[in-house]
């Protein structure tokens, strides 16, 4: 989200424990998070807890970033091409460092090993990572729910003008010891709208005197939590969708990050997670790159889809690359979820009842219909919807686009 409290103010706020403490392991369930009356549930603060407890089921690899520390480094750079024709063994796994890394590096200069890059994507504390740009697009509920002593509902429509002054950067600091808001006063603008569609029932503007704003539309009420966040200009748009449905215990969310500088450059992140409670699946899947477009190739796109079970112990990866150079597809690791340990590039031994190989990259229809896309054709109304799709059709349903 690119409001003038910005990333700062917003990690901080996702890092808080505002709401309640949730649980972020493997094994965590929805009854961990509990509510102790309807109106609270269905407050801004409620509402921000439903979604920010499921965003967090999503990191179900135990202590990823300690262990990833210690693992063998390569002591020379590799290219793409090396990886085309190799077998993804535990020497790859470990050691070979072509990938993101969403925050620093270990070594500077270097790039992640593919555990370190699996490990940091859908862990939320890396800034950076798809999973962080999730949690941080919904993030702004968290200041809200102070903002607004809302304990009985969604706050009623109207303007309200907030003077972060010293005092109140106090109270959010003392609820949100992470947070930074610095030491100089400011003004925000904040403007609640009723709707009647048939998505969500809330729109709130937020806008920071001098600086650009995000649009927050909400619906919370006992069937559903549908969260969405935009903004967007004519070259660059961020929109997130998050819906919960507490009747069929079905969460999913679907994360837009775009932006063309100029006529060839193109940033382009696309995010996707489905979690079924009932069964306790997960599957989240990623696009992401800073990239150019030459003679129809994308110059530099990782491609990403993690599946697995919080009851279980190992979890499947799919990575694919392309570059200017050279491209490999759907590479798949099977590992252990407490420490990142490579398990076999064949299938997940723990149960061999569920495939947890994906088929996402570059080549996959979904991806060449959004990426053609402009900044433009990504609205967001109160009856925007989000594709229900699920393990299976994330790679295919395309996204509501109006």
């Amino acid at each position: 989200m690119r409001l003038s409290l910005d990333r700062s103010l917003i990690c901080g706020l996702l890092l808080s424990s505002l709401i309640l403490s949730c649980k972020k392991s493997k094994a965590a369930k929805a009854d961990d998070f509990i509510y102790s009356t309807d109106e609270v549930e269905q407050s801004i603060a409620g509402s921000y807890s439903a979604v920010n407890a499921r965003i967090g089921q999503i990191n179900i690899i135990g202590s990823a970033a300690t262990p990833l520390r210690a693992v063998l480094k390569s002591t020379a750079g590799l290219k793409l091409a090396d990886l085309q024709a190799d077998p993804w063994d535990s020497a790859i796994w470990s050691t070979n460092e072509i990938f993101n890394c969403f925050g620093p590096c270990d070594e500077e200069g270097h790039s992640n090993t593919p555990s370190q890059f699996v490990a940091q994507a859908i862990n939320s504390d890396p800034q950076g990572s798809p999973m962080g740009a999730v949690q941080e697009s919904v993030g702004i509920l968290c200041l809200l729910s102070q903002i607004f002593d809302n304990s009985t509902g969604l706050p009623s429509a109207g303007t309200k003008t907030v003077s972060f002054n010293e005092d109140l950067r106090s109270d959010l600091a003392s609820a949100c010891p992470a947070v930074e808001l610095g030491e100089t006063d400011f003004e925000a603008t904040i403007t609640v709208s009723d709707l009647t569609g048939t998505m969500f029932d809330k729109k709130i503007d937020f806008t920071r005197s001098g600086q650009s704003g995000t649009t927050i539309y909400i619906r919370s009420n006992d069937k559903l939590v549908n969260v969405g966040n935009f903004v967007g200009s004519a070259v660059s748009v961020r929109r997130s969708i998050l819906s919960y449905n507490k009747e069929s215990k079905i969460f999913r969310f679907e994360l837009i990050d775009m932006d063309i500088p100029g006529d060839i450059n193109k940033s382009l992140n696309f995010y996707r997670g489905f979690i079924d409670e009932n069964t306790n699946e997960m599957s989240f899947t990623a696009v992401m790159g800073s990239n150019f477009k030459t003679a129809d190739r994308w110059q530099n796109l990782s491609f990403l889809t993690v599946n697995g079970q919080f009851e279980q112990t190992e979890i499947g990866a799919s990575i694919s690359r392309q570059n200017a150079q050279s491209t490999f597809e759907n590479k798949f690791i099977c590992f252990k979820a407490e420490n990142t340990t490579f398990v076999n590039n064949t299938a997940c031994t723990e149960d061999t009842t569920n495939n947890r190989k994906s088929s996402w990259s570059y080549t996959n229809q979904l991806f060449i219909d959004f990426a053609a896309k402009s900044p433009a054709d990504w609205k967001m109304t109160e009856n925007t919807g989000l594709a229900e799709f699920d393990a299976t059709t994330i790679f295919t349903l395309a996204p509501i686009y109006q």
